[in-house]
């Protein structure tokens, strides 16, 4: 039951979070668009992207976000959350984990 409940709230938890770091995304202005500007647009997105996350779950577990790629030109994101914690029973360690992709357009 717990293992679920986590599942779903990452589930919810990632899918607003990537609403809200498209919202980053669409302000670019890509007229005047240097691959310079890719580390501190990357770091603004996974910034918003762990804030949103961190005020949707709600979780005694220990969370983990992990950035597997991001193209700023093609507007793809893939990031990875982990989140490990600890059943009441018996104190075994459960953990969900979510990977998704999004094309940011």
């Amino acid at each position: 039951l717990r293992q679920e409940e986590v599942s779903q709230s990452l589930d919810s938890a990632m899918d607003y979070a990537f609403d809200e770091i498209s919202d980053i995304y669409a302000s670019i202005d890509f007229a005047e668009y240097t691959t310079d500007w890719d580390e501190s647009i990357i770091t603004r997105m996974m910034d918003s992207f762990c804030k949103v996350l961190e005020s949707r779950v709600s979780s005694d577990g220990e969370i983990n976000v992990y950035l597997i790629e991001a193209d700023i030109q093609n507007g793809l994101i893939h990031i990875a959350v982990e989140e490990k914690f600890k059943f009441p029973y018996r104190q075994k360690l459960g953990v969900c984990y979510y990977e998704k992709a999004y094309v940011l357009a």
